[in-house]
């Protein structure tokens, strides 16, 4: 076996131009892909839609910067359900010292982070409206929080009094930074609040 085949690592190698130029057989045997429908650009196809920006960002930046990066992303298996993968890159240079691109593996990571379950928790949002904060409000509620957003000071006062919320988000830079916060570290940071 070659070690670039690896049955569990799905390793991959990308030419200076982040344009794909190899893919091992455990990538291909999870994405469904050849080797062939992965070279150039269509790598990309099996990133998830939400995850695909934040994902070039970083790769644009790692690639420009010559710096090794990791990242966690929805990657679509090949029964089309998509699963979460940890990403691991550093650069390739030849001799002399040529940059010759980034070689990486990712391993799926689905088991780990589906612990991130808020399942019962009472999260009280305070300050803004429902409508400016559903980019937080939306994940909470899907990873199972009981959300409530308080428009101000007499409105969370009244909430409170009648619901006792295990975490308050109040108007701050620290709220401003968790609506900034990838969905996946935003559910463990909640979830750390609470603990």
């Amino acid at each position: 076996m070659d070690a670039n085949d690896n049955p569990t690592l799905m390793i991959w190698h990308a030419k200076p131009d982040m344009s794909c130029e190899y893919v091992n057989e455990a990538w291909r045997e999870f994405t469904g892909y050849t080797l062939e429908e992965a070279r150039g650009g269509g790598w990309y196809r099996c990133l998830h839609p939400d995850d695909l920006t934040r994902w070039l960002d970083a790769s644009v930046r790692a690639f420009d910067e010559r710096r090794p990066f990791e990242m966690e992303y929805r990657m679509r298996r090949r029964d089309g359900e998509y699963r979460w993968v940890l990403d691991r890159a550093v650069p390739r240079h030849g001799a002399g010292g040529a940059f010759l691109g980034f070689g990486g593996a990712c391993v799926e990571i689905e088991a780990g982070r589906r612990g991130t379950s808020l399942a019962g928790l009472r999260v009280l949002v305070v300050g803004h409206d429902r409508g400016t904060f559903e980019e937080l409000v939306r994940p909470l509620e899907v990873a199972g929080a009981d959300v409530r957003v308080a428009a101000g000071g007499s409105d969370a006062l009244l909430t409170l009094d009648a619901w006792h919320p295990d975490v308050l988000l109040s108007e701050s830079k620290a709220i401003r930074a968790l609506r900034e916060l990838p969905e996946d570290e935003l559910l463990d940071a909640v979830a750390q609040m609470a603990a």
